[in-house]
């Protein structure tokens, strides 16, 4: 895949209150690294990427045209400035099943979304510090 753009793209389900607030979550850390685009302007944009993997999970574009999916996707955007998930990277390179146990862990969440979300907002409400905007 070709690309134009000189900054990373991750592509997410604008439809999953999951998936947006931490979309929000990773923009908050990226900044203007990132470029963050809905699963459905993807389609057209990106027409190589198949539509069941547009569904299934979050995807990194990498300027040189790489491609990422489930937690590693996460994780290579994180990693354009912090530095938590630098190390995170690198460990999935040199420690043996890390990335596929990253990848099972996003995958049993991105299955029970619905689930994963209701628990978020319990443990939100329970929160005492002020919401921050944009999420």
């Amino acid at each position: 895949m070709e690309r134009s753009s000189s900054r990373p793209v991750l592509i997410y389900d604008e439809e999953c209150h999951f998936c947006c607030f931490w979309m929000s979550w990773c923009r908050e850390r990226t900044g203007d690294r990132v470029e963050y685009i809905p699963s459905i302007r993807a389609g057209e944009l990106f027409p190589e990427i198949p539509p069941e993997d547009l569904e299934k999970s979050v995807q990194y574009l990498s300027p040189d045209g790489g491609r990422r999916q489930f937690a590693d996707a996460v994780f290579m955007a994180l990693a354009t400035s912090w530095a938590p998930a630098r190390a995170v990277v690198w460990a999935q390179n040199y420690v043996p099943g890390l990335r596929q146990t990253l990848n099972l862990f996003y995958r049993i969440v991105a299955r029970h979304r619905a689930f994963f979300s209701f628990l978020m907002r319990i443990c939100r409400a329970y929160d005492e510090r002020p919401p921050r905007g944009g999420g």
